[in-house]
């Protein structure tokens, strides 16, 4: 054993010792930010902020001198943020879009709570227009606001639409078989649409002819879903079951023209025979 105070030590006396590079924290934190912003791209903002992780992560990686690791995580964070974030810039103009298609629609429901004759002609085919008229707009507003009070504001944005639609979503669901027998598939789209009402939500069909212009949406006829479940139209159905004036409601007055009306005095059997007593 040599005693020389400058020898050099061997492999196995002590050397320098070699240290692994450790991955990088970061790194993966940016990663899993990306993943759950793609997984979750209903939710904005996540996706970009796993992509300026891994940028972060990247630099640093760069800059550590080989003493860290996951330049690959950082780089796969950079590109699933980048996904992430064109899913989030398409859904929120999408929103937007469904948004403005949700008030077009609509419009037509505020024009019958208005009682707008004229508007809600002017959105009818031209058959079923010249069918309506003042009263029998007047008699389907009233059915409406008889059964769920006033109607609310139009909803505001996707979100609030989306939540209203799945208020009557049992309904909804049901709204293409009941009207089926009326206005087949053939001939006919149902549009479904729900508006809030003082006492909730309310879904309506939009009939639309399957052979309408390009220009615009026209309806062939609207309905809605009633308390029991039954559906009362604003103009009669090709059968002619669907109501012109809804059926009177409870605590109306009778119509004395009804011969139906056992108070009316041209009705034989509303009465008894003069001199019986």
């Amino acid at each position: 054993m040599s005693d020389n105070p400058y020898a050099q030590p061997n492999d196995f006396g002590g050397g320098a010792e070699y240290l692994e590079p450790k991955t990088s924290i970061l790194a993966v934190f940016a990663f899993v930010v990306s993943l759950i912003g793609l997984i979750a791209c209903c939710i904005p903002g996540i996706g970009p902020i796993g992509l300026l992780l891994g940028v972060l992560a990247l630099v640093l990686i760069s800059m550590s001198g080989s003493r860290k690791k996951g330049g690959g995580l950082a780089i796969a964070a950079i590109v699933i943020g980048l996904i992430a974030g064109a899913i989030n810039v398409a859904l929120i103009f999408g929103a937007g879009a469904v948004g403005r298609e949700w008030t077009n629609l609509g419009v037509v429901l505020v024009e019958v709570e208005n009682r707008d004759l004229q508007a809600v002609q002017g959105r009818l085919v031209s058959a079923q227009a010249q069918q309506l008229d003042q009263t029998q707009l007047d008699a389907f507003a009233s059915s409406i606001n008889a059964h769920y009070g006033a109607q609310q504001d139009p909803p505001k944005g996707l979100m609030d639409a989306v939540g209203l639609m799945m208020e009557v979503g049992q309904r909804m669901q049901n709204a293409q078989v009941d009207v089926q027998g009326e206005y087949p598939q053939s001939s006919y789209g149902v549009i479904p649409l729900a508006m809030r009402y003082d006492q909730g939500a309310v879904l309506f069909m939009l009939i639309v002819p399957t052979t309408g212009s390009s220009a615009g949406v026209s309806y062939t006829n609207v309905g809605y879903y009633d308390p029991g479940g039954d559906i009362v139209w604003m103009l009669p159905t090709p059968s002619g079951q669907g109501a012109i004036v809804p059926p009177a409601l409870p605590g109306e007055t009778p119509d004395p023209t009804d011969p139906a009306d056992p108070t009316d005095p041209a009705d034989p059997a509303g009465g008894d025979e003069p001199g019986e007593g």
